[in-house]
């Protein structure tokens, strides 16, 4: 009979393990939270804290946020809060990170230099690549849709989570209650993409007050975009600033910057940031200047319904309506040549349909994946309860089974001596060759290039692979059977033990 102290033991240990179990399941919403139900506990309340902009109150006053590098020389300024770990990547594509923040400065330490290799012609490539790309729609009860890279919908969504935004020059205000001047941006950028044969989905539902609620409630917005499978999403915003932080003039024309901004808490973030500075990079060959930069900031701003989104910021309040406009259209170019190889082109030209330079990365359903979570929690959970009923305390199994650990030990030890010196300078050399072959892939251009280039190179590593394993079977499969019947002996002493 187990006494009532060892039982007791046993129920503590067994309380321990299943306890983070249960949390870690809870959290990830498999089995026991639907998503909808995960979003509500968990994303929503992040939502409606106000994370990114300052309050018309401070705008009113005069105030923004500086960001200043460590010697204090202005880097930017900006009506978004920064925060510490904030990232920002400037016009010159140096990358700042945010060390501290005092009031409304923000201070910065340079992390380097990003370098931006885009494509010499991304239209050169766009019917290149025949393969299956699957594109992944965070809807609730959404199946993966699979779809040629070459056949892309060539269509873009475009809304406003502030509506009331507005440019003070032009509109008098810089908050119109409704569909402030921000919605005009809206339609020249649609209007720019259709001329280029792009369909532009352009949604006006207002999300009104302008308010830290206003991203919960363009999140419905942003799901009713994705069931019409846009290729890329843009949150049309324009930032609070002093004109000079975002007036230029691209080939003489008058117009404001774009920056580009990415929520950090959300997790397509990494595929967002490439996305930007994809789309930078196009930009910056194009229509040098447009991009004013990069701000990888806190929140989420819904960027986690699909990787291939962007919240732009279209000049500030102190700049015209029209300049803004201007700055818009000439970045449906970058978008076009990005995704279509459609720069320059007019309304009723066709063009190949393409790929996009930034992959959406290939992603599993979430059902299959909780399945197989659900699985191995299982599984976990059935070992840990045999483990605490039948073998006792963490020293009865050390002085049961150590001994029959030692001897396998030993076997796969035995099993794999020889195997070292056959493959050892096999292994040296196909390393080299695969730093050789990586730091040439870093310079192909495009995936025909690479097949082109690079498939020979593959096929010769796979050789090599093979000849170098050939002799380790030989070594290793007698010691192998071996230890399989050992193991299984193991294993029938144990059932014979619970037994």
């Amino acid at each position: 009979m187990v006494k009532k102290n060892d039982l007791t033991k046993k129920l503590l240990y067994l309380f321990l393990y299943i306890v983070p179990v249960y949390i870690i399941l809870l959290f990830l919403g498999i089995g026991i939270l639907s998503a909808q139900e995960l979003e509500l506990i968990v994303l929503k309340p992040l939502q409606d804290y106000n994370y990114d902009e300052l309050t018309e109150e401070e705008i009113s006053q005069g105030k923004y946020f500086e960001l200043l590098d460590e010697q204090g020389r202005q880097i930017t300024i900006t009506g978004r809060r920064l925060y510490v770990d904030d990232e920002y990547i400037a016009e010159d594509n140096k990358h700042y990170r945010v060390f501290k923040v005092e009031g409304y400065k923000a201070y910065a330490r340079l992390q380097g230099i990003v370098k931006l290799n885009p494509p010499a012609s991304l239209s050169q490539n766009l019917s290149m690549d025949s393969e299956v790309r699957t594109r992944v729609v965070s809807t609730p009860g959404q199946e993966l849709e699979q779809e040629k890279e070459g056949e892309l919908r060539k269509a873009i969504a475009i809304y406003h989570t502030h509506n009331a935004e507005s440019y003070v020059p032009t509109d008098g205000t810089h908050s119109i209650d409704g569909e402030g001047g921000i919605h005009e941006v809206g339609r020249a950028f649609q209007q720019a993409l259709e001329a280029k044969g792009i369909k532009a989905i352009f949604s006006e539902d207002l999300h009104t007050p302008h308010d830290h609620g206003a991203y919960r409630r363009s999140r419905q917005t942003v799901l009713e975009l994705l069931e019409q499978e846009p290729d890329a999403i843009f949150d049309v915003h324009r930032d609070a600033a002093p004109p000079e932080a975002y007036a230029t003039k691209v080939d003489s024309v008058p117009a404001t910057q774009i920056l580009f901004v990415v929520g950090r808490q959300n997790p397509h973030m990494e595929v967002n940031r490439e996305f930007a500075l994809d789309l930078k990079s196009i930009s910056d060959q194009i229509h040098p200047g447009l991009v004013k930069g990069i701000l990888l900031a806190q929140g989420n701003y819904n960027q986690d319904l699909t990787p291939l989104t962007l919240l732009l910021e279209v000049g500030a309040h102190t700049n015209t309506r029209e300049s803004a406009e201007n700055g818009i259209t000439l970045f449906a170019d970058s978008v076009g040549h990005y995704f279509y190889g459609t720069e320059g082109e007019v309304e009723g030209e066709e063009t190949p349909p393409g790929q996009t330079a930034a992959q959406d990365p290939p992603a599993g359903g979430r059902e299959i994946w909780g399945g197989i979570v659900r699985i191995v929690s299982v599984a976990i959970l059935a070992g840990l309860l045999f483990f605490l009923i039948n073998v006792g305390t963490w020293e009865d199994f050390k002085r049961k089974y150590a001994p029959r650990y030692e001897i396998l030990k030993k076997e796969f030890s035995s099993a794999y001596e020889g195997r070292g010196e056959i493959i050892g300078n096999t292994v040296k050399e196909v390393q080299k060759e695969a730093k050789d072959f990586a730091a040439h892939l870093r310079q192909a251009g495009t995936r025909g290039n690479f097949r082109k280039n690079y498939l020979p190179r593959f096929e010769k590593l796979r050789d090599e692979l093979s000849s170098a394993y050939e002799r380790r079977g030989e070594i290793k499969d007698h010691t192998l059977k071996n230890v399989r019947d050992e193991v299984r002996r193991f294993m029938e002493q144990i059932r014979r033990k619970v037994k």
